[in-house]
């Protein structure tokens, strides 16, 4: 049965140790101690992260069993992070997009906001169909970061590690897109768009797991 554990280290390792503990979230605390937090699905694959620990010739410091098998989400009241802030942020902005790309592939008569302004009015069949797997992947997308900040999807933890990236590179071929576009008005409200969804979830992509809280 999956357990969710925190196990903690004395010194500091990065984020590149994490596929070595099973994908566990690395958190490094101020008090120069290392957190390794994540479900573990029984008990040799913990004798198994302990060994590794050992290995290193890290001190053990402690290891709990945690109530429920989940990361560190997020619950009411806790103080937000940055990282929190970036996911939520990114997840309201390609939520609105999605919303726009749905529209569109209901019959909004809004190209001239879309695809370089070439098909002003309402799409073709062909572009409504694009419209609606765009929305798909965008929503994707904000599941995703909001994986990786730890606000839901527990089982996406690892995967999102790397996806991140691909959101990341998504995010900047868009925001060129939509600077070199004919448009003048798919320019003026998706250039700041598409620099908004870079900007979080590059910042995403680069933090740790856990944040220290925004003051």
């Amino acid at each position: 049965m999956t357990h969710h554990y925190e196990i903690r280290i004395e010194g500091h390792l990065d984020d590149r140790w994490q596929d070595w503990f099973d994908g566990m979230s690395i958190t490094l605390e101020e008090n120069g101690t290392t957190l390794l937090s994540g479900p573990v699905p029984d008990q040799p694959a913990l004798y198994g992260i302990l060994r590794r620990v050992r290995d290193l010739g890290l001190p053990l410091v402690s290891v709990n069993r945690m109530e429920e098998s989940k990361p560190n989400l997020r619950t009411k009241g806790d103080p937000m992070s940055l990282t929190h802030i970036a996911a939520i942020g990114f997840a309201v902005i390609t939520f609105s997009a999605a919303a726009f790309q749905v529209a569109m592939a209901a019959g909004a008569p809004w190209g001239a906001y879309a695809m370089g302004g070439a098909h002003p009015g309402t799409f073709p069949p062909a572009l409504r169909v694009a419209a609606l797997f765009q929305a798909a992947l965008l929503i994707g997308f904000a599941l995703v970061v909001l994986a990786r900040a730890d606000l839901i999807l527990p089982a996406w933890s690892q995967a999102s590690r790397w996806m991140m990236w691909i959101i990341v590179a998504f995010s900047a071929l868009s925001l060129i897109l939509n600077l070199i576009t004919p448009s003048a008005g798919e320019r003026a409200i998706w250039a700041p768009v598409a620099f908004l969804m870079l900007l979080s979830s590059l910042t995403v992509a680069l933090s740790n797991t856990v944040q220290q809280p925004v003051p």
